[in-house]
């Protein structure tokens, strides 16, 4: 059974990642079809950004999240 303080961590990564998907959507102009890459990306991104920020390397580790539009690759 899961630990409630990490079924909330759970969901707010849920909801990190659901957060930037939709900007990446939103970003290449609404394309149809391109939901589970759109997804995948933002699942990638988030999770890189928590572990750099976890070790105090990325830019979540400076402003306490990643900022919008930012992305491993940004760096």
């Amino acid at each position: 059974m899961s630990k409630p303080g990490q079924v909330n961590r759970e969901q707010m990564i849920r909801q990190l990642i659901a957060v930037r998907a939709y900007e990446m959507w939103e970003s290449q102009g609404r394309p149809h079809g391109h939901d589970a890459a759109h997804w995948c990306q933002a699942e990638q991104d988030i999770k890189a950004c928590l572990a750099d920020s976890a070790t105090g390397d990325g830019p979540a580790a400076l402003s306490g999240g990643a900022p919008t539009g930012w992305s491993r690759n940004n760096r």
